[in-house]
């Protein structure tokens, strides 16, 4: 090979490979929306109906290796979009004869993704089976399915029946769909510091390899059983799902029980059990994955957001859940600057790790009591929600264990409340717990975090701004977790289906500025009775609006079943309906009552430190 164009038509007969420390295919349907709706406007111009000119996709850079396979070092996604894209188009001579039966493309150290693409290059009924999901395959990339299925909405979307536009798009694709080949060396891959040099460029430009990608190849470089290690790694990074799938024939209880049974086996030492759970891994060989040196890193690291596939995410990125995964190996007790997600090579080089494939089960244990024990963020028809896989018969404590840890993830940084759970759930002495006593824990360790400085009786005096914004959204669990004996049944039920979310801001039910409305004491409008927490834009829309505005928009929350704050319902409530019956003495009532409550919460579970919650019985 030299540096030249190509297209797909000029690449068949040659092999390429995705070594090992290169990303996962992560490009969202959007993404290949946008090329695909590109190059047909390229086609339909009158240049192309003269000239025949290339549609370029841009440099992919590669290494060939004796024998004559070729390492791509850049462009992978790209080139995976262009397999997905031969399945689509398989029907024609051409594309099947370009994809090889699913051979074109090999991911070193990534076979369940390698032997997926050729399940779906070798199924004539494709899309029929992956429509049924999980039940079809035993395993698939959501990643490469959804890439896969928006190609065949936009190609139907597109061009309907007319199957001549059809193979005329996926024609000029296969012949003029152009990219350059860089090709580098073959002295790169066996000198470390050519290699780097190269990355350096990349990284200067944007364009480089993230940290933990770097990482994945520097910890296990060298190390004899690479194969299960890189499994470990490629499973426990995939944050955008819990780790083992579900299958649609089972129940929320059958599904528990493949989690409890896989972190028994972690607490018994039998790892690669546990790993079973997840998914039987293929047995193809795996090249040789030491391919790189350490890559010095100079960009900071942009971490992918994942809730696009399968509207899910976890409460945190796979580089936080390394650097959580450092902390509680070696017990750190890392703050805030320790989970900076730009010194996430500098953490683990200050940190010898003497036992790496220990340190690898650790991963997969760890993100096996996350899965179970603590909430995922589930976006559906546009609501988010939090959802706990955990279970056990007493519904109603579960319920509150995840309402819980619902208000600890919007209220405080992870890290801080995360980690003494995480100890506390290292320390159980089976992977079945109740869920009234892991959330009595839960709660004595935040009431020993939190209950300092005068708090929260200081909520009877202090003043907004001041007012730590925790206690709102404390309050607001308190008001849901009670809410059989505080609201009657209708409100109960509103009560109920109340979600916490992110991104809140204090609100003045009797706005500060009382241009249109009477004059209050300051003190009394700054105070914990007036206040509520709601988004920043809902804020941003009514602050200074009259009381009477703001009580019609809390009626209309309540009709569209979206409740932004349970602590504004109640003083809705307590005011009958009526802005004009929202008064100093009422919002005085309001301030007793619910610190009242709060005080409550704190004398009803026991304060302890955390140090103090793994030695309690």
């Amino acid at each position: 090979m030299s540096d030249n164009r190509y297209t797909p038509r000029d690449i068949v007969g040659q092999r390429f490979c995705i070594p090992l420390y290169q990303r996962l295919f992560a490009w969202t349907p959007k993404e290949v929306r946008k090329l695909l709706a590109d190059l047909k406007e390229h086609f339909d111009s009158e240049r192309f109906q003269k000239e025949h000119n290339a549609y370029y996709l841009g440099m992919l850079t590669a290494i060939v290796r004796e024998g004559g396979d070729i390492d791509l070092i850049d462009g992978q996604q790209r080139f995976t979009v262009m397999i997905l894209m031969a399945i689509a188009f398989k029907h024609l001579s051409e594309w099947e004869l370009f994809l090889n039966a699913g051979k074109r493309l090999k991911l070193v150290a990534r076979s369940e993704d390698e032997n997926y693409l050729r399940i779906l290059a070798n199924d004539d009924n494709l899309y029929n089976h992956l429509n049924k999901g999980n039940s079809c395959y035993s395993y698939e990339n959501l990643y490469m399915k959804n890439a896969l299925l928006c190609i065949k909405d936009y190609v139907e979307e597109t061009f309907g029946d007319d199957d001549n536009a059809r193979d005329s798009y996926a024609l000029n694709i296969y012949n003029h769909l152009t990219f350059f080949i860089s090709e580098l060396p073959p002295h790169y891959l066996k000198e470390a510091t050519s290699l780097n040099k190269y990355f350096e460029v990349l990284n200067s430009t944007g364009r480089g390899l993230e940290q933990h990608e770097i990482l994945k190849v520097k910890l296990i470089r060298n190390h004899q059983n690479s194969d299960k290690l890189v499994r470990i790694w490629n499973t426990v990074s995939q944050m955008e799902l819990p780790i083992i799938r579900r299958n649609e024939d089972i129940n929320n209880h059958q599904y528990a029980d493949l989690y409890r049974n896989a972190i028994r086996e972690c607490r018994q030492g039998n790892f690669d059990n546990a790993l079973s759970y997840i998914k039987e891994s293929n047995n193809d060989d795996q090249e040789n994955t030491n391919t790189i040196d350490v890559i010095p890193v100079k960009k900071k690291e942009k971490i992918t957001g994942f809730h696009a596939i399968e509207k899910q995410d976890s409460i945190m990125s796979f580089p936080e859940f390394l650097l959580l995964s450092l902390d509680l190996t070696f017990n750190l007790n890392g703050k805030d600057s320790f989970y900076q997600k730009d010194k996430l090579i500098e953490r683990f080089e200050k940190q010898s790790i003497t036992d790496i494939e220990g340190f690898y089960n650790n991963l997969l244990f760890y993100r096996l009591l996350l899965d179970y024990y603590v909430v995922r963020r589930d976006i559906s028809n546009g609501q988010s929600r939090f959802t706990i896989i955990f279970r056990d018969n007493d519904r109603e404590s579960r319920e509150c264990l995840r309402q819980y840890l619902s208000m600890l993830t919007v209220s405080t940084e992870f890290y801080t409340w995360l980690i003494p759970y995480m100890k506390q759930l290292l320390l159980l002495p089976n992977d079945w717990q109740e869920a009234s006593v892991i959330l009595r824990k839960l709660k004595e360790e935040d009431n020993g975090r939190r209950c300092k400085d005068g708090y929260p009786q200081k909520l009877r005096t202090e003043k907004y701004p001041n007012i730590d914004r925790y206690w709102f959204w404390r309050l607001d669990y308190y008001l849901w977790e009670k809410r059989a004996e505080l609201f009657d049944a209708d409100d109960k039920r509103i009560v109920e289906e109340y979600v916490f979310r992110t991104n809140r801001s204090i609100e003045h039910l009797h706005p500060q500025d009382e241009s249109y409305n009477e004059t209050w004491d300051s003190e009394i409008t700054n105070g914990f009775g007036n206040l509520a927490m709601i988004s920043q834009s809902f804020n941003s829309l009514q602050s200074n609006d009259n009381i009477r505005v703001k009580f019609a928009r809390i009626q209309e929350q309540l009709d569209n079943k979206s409740l932004q704050s349970l602590k504004m319902f109640v003083m809705f409530r307590s005011a009958n309906e009526d802005h004009s019956k929202w008064s100093e003495q009422l919002a005085l009532y309001n301030l007793e009552q619910m610190c009242d409550l709060l005080e409550q919460t704190v004398s009803d579970i026991k304060i302890i430190s955390s140090e103090n919650i793994s030695n309690e019985e």
